[in-house]
């Protein structure tokens, strides 16, 4: 509809009307949600597996990735933590999916490339 319309539309989306807002973040947001939309979904275990896959050694996340083990905003994001096991990564999720935050269920992994 945006693009078809050369973004007359802008008038529709709350934040693009948001007066708090720079012409520069409103920008940010009308690329990121109308024109490259593309969003997918994966598992703390799907991103592990590829570490594994491709020679990365598992360093830190947010959340922290073993169930009852709360982030800090002190958290030293290059020290390395355990990875937990199956049922803690997968706990760890549903604790983000039902705490109704807004982005669901996003995480952030860190990893490094292991040395040969």
């Amino acid at each position: 509809m945006f693009r078809l319309s050369g973004d007359r539309f802008r008038f529709l989306d709350p934040r693009l009307r948001d007066k708090n807002l720079s012409e520069i973040r409103k920008r940010t947001w009308l690329m990121d949600q109308y024109y490259n939309p593309h969003e997918s979904t994966h598992t703390v275990g799907e991103v592990l597996r590829w570490f594994d896959q491709s020679g990365f050694a598992f360093v830190h996340s947010i959340p922290r990735p073993q169930v009852f083990d709360s982030f800090s905003p002190y958290e030293k994001l290059f020290e390395t933590l355990p990875r937990g096991n199956k049922l803690d990564n997968f706990l760890v999720q549903l604790g983000m999916l039902s705490s109704g935050g807004a982005e669901g269920g996003f995480f952030i992994m860190i990893g490094s490339k292991r040395q040969l």
